[in-house]
């Protein structure tokens, strides 16, 4: 029953992410070309800097659904009280953002960023748009959490695949207006934020009672424990973030907007091929929580590994065929390529697959529980990439040296995510490591080969793209059947393959 709960979640979250793939990129077309690489690249560096406080969305969002899985499993709180204590914190975080972002943008736009000056007052207005929206996707990001600790994923599949299409208009809408397009598309991207989280707020109180009763009381206990979680999850979160964002910022002040623009059509890439794998992860995600608050630590750290292998093993499925055939996508698919695109794509696809490798381990976890050194010792390396790339920048290394110094502190990031769960779960480390690593890293070579002979073998041309893609997708499915799956994951399988044989000839 709950192996089939994930599998209905995860085919929910595969029909949003491929709608929601298809018309996002070609958005971004639409955008980039109606922008121009500048505005474009401007769009993406204000975007990265108001970033800096986005973290706190994933961060919340999973503090408080473990608070209220752990609620629901063991009774230990109210759930309303939950509620009512979450929503409380977390306008009053919103507020102290909304001053301090206020508050930074003088010095942002007095000469620190890269900036043309006849673009200055759009990009302030830019700015002022982003930070609504990070204001009013914080308040909302508690009703995202009650979302996702019911598991009701077709109601995010229907709310994402309409913020697409709203997103698909606006760009068609600036890319036919005479106004000044960059603000345009600002306070529509603004406004879009708004009404989606006013919709999830609605759905949250028509269906769960305990949602209903707002008073915004707060409970000392669970607020305690809240901003524990919220505290060390967005200092982990804001690692992440703030090297991203750091990065673009960086860029900016040595090769300026145009390297952005680069930067920002990698991030667009990495971030819907990643959905093929985060889909999993969030179809899996409630169950790993409820299997630790129900004291089935063994279901939990199996969940895990699943998690960190099929991850790296569906994220391998695009990304390697992409990885070669980059350059010719890129110009399919945007209309002007922004300089180091390609290679700025390449390197970051290396970069998710090695963070896909672990990517389980970071709900583990979040469902054992003291998470304060574990956020301290990994964030803390995943900082040491900006300065790093800072001082190579300096010495005059090629913008590319920075997704080097990322991929090689990844290494290490990961590395130590192992090694936490070992002593507080314990993750047998060398289990780990074959079947969420060695395993599926085998199961891609043949793969990796066979892209590798097409590409210098054959033109550069439509025919090529889909030969590679077709040969590689064949194959690594091949390899994961017979080398990825134990017996009882292929059991599994071909009882699903029966199931769906025999509901076809009815």
């Amino acid at each position: 029953m709950k192996s089939q709960k994930i599998i209905n979640n995860t085919i929910f979250l595969y029909i949003r992410m491929v709608i929601v793939t298809v018309i996002s990129l070609y958005s971004v077309r639409i955008v980039l070309s109606s922008l121009g690489v500048v505005n474009f690249g401007i769009y993406n560096l204000v975007s990265n800097v108001i970033a800096l406080s986005t973290f706190l969305n994933g961060a919340i969002v999973l503090s408080t659904q473990r608070c209220i899985t752990y609620s629901v499993g063991s009774k230990k709180f109210d759930i309303n009280k939950v509620y009512n204590t979450a929503l409380s914190q977390l306008i009053l975080i919103s507020l102290i953002f909304l001053i301090s972002l206020s508050l930074l943008s003088k010095y942002f736009f007095d000469g620190f960023l890269n900036i043309p000056l006849n673009e200055i007052d759009s990009a302030k207005f830019a700015y002022y748009m982003a930070v609504i929206t990070v204001v009013v996707n914080i308040i909302g990001s508690v009703n995202l959490a009650i979302i996702s600790a019911n598991e009701d994923f077709y109601f995010e599949t229907i709310i994402s695949i309409f913020t697409s299409i709203s997103q698909l208009a606006i760009a068609f809408l600036i890319n036919y207006t005479d106004g000044n397009k960059l603000e345009i598309y600002s306070l529509s991207m603004a406004l879009l934020a708004v009404i989606m989280q006013c919709v999830r707020f609605t759905f949250v109180y028509i269906n769960y009672k305990y949602c209903r009763k707002i008073n915004f009381s707060i409970d000392k206990l669970i607020f305690k424990e809240l901003f524990y979680y919220n505290k060390w999850n967005s200092f982990g979160a804001a690692a992440g973030t703030l090297r991203n964002s750091g990065i673009s910022v960086l860029l900016n002040l040595f090769f300026g907007p145009v390297s952005n623009a680069a930067y920002g059509v990698a991030n667009q890439v990495n971030s819907k091929l990643k959905e093929f794998s985060l889909n999993l992860i969030s179809a899996i995600t409630p169950q790993i929580l409820k299997s630790e608050a129900s004291g089935e630590r063994d279901r939990m750290l199996l969940l895990s590994t699943y998690a960190s292998k099929y991850g790296l093993l569906l994220l391998s499925l695009p990304a390697l065929p992409l990885f070669f055939e980059m350059h010719y996508v890129l110009d399919l698919w945007l209309k002007t390529t922004p300089d180091s695109a390609v290679y700025f794509c390449q390197m970051i696809l290396i970069f998710s697959l090695i963070n896909m490798s672990t990517v389980g381990l970071q709900t583990t976890i979040q469902a054992l529980g003291n998470i304060k050194y574990y956020q301290i010792v990994v964030g803390g390396f995943v900082l040491l990439t900006l300065p790093v790339a800072y001082v190579l920048l300096k010495f005059k290394y090629p913008d590319y040296i920075v997704f080097y110094v990322m991929i090689f502190v990844e290494l290490i990031a990961g590395t130590f995510r192992i090694y936490f769960i070992k002593i507080r779960g314990g993750l047998k480390y060398f289990n780990y490591v074959k079947k969420a690593i060695v395993i599926p890293t085998l199961c891609i070579v043949p793969s990796v080969i066979s892209l590798y002979l097409i590409h210098i073998k054959m033109n550069e041309s439509i025919e090529r793209l889909l030969f590679s893609t077709s040969v590689s997708v064949i194959l690594s499915l091949i390899m994961i059947y017979f080398l990825g799956m134990e017996s009882n994951e292929k059991k599994a399988i071909n009882k699903l393959i029966k199931k769906y044989k025999v509901s076809g000839k009815k």
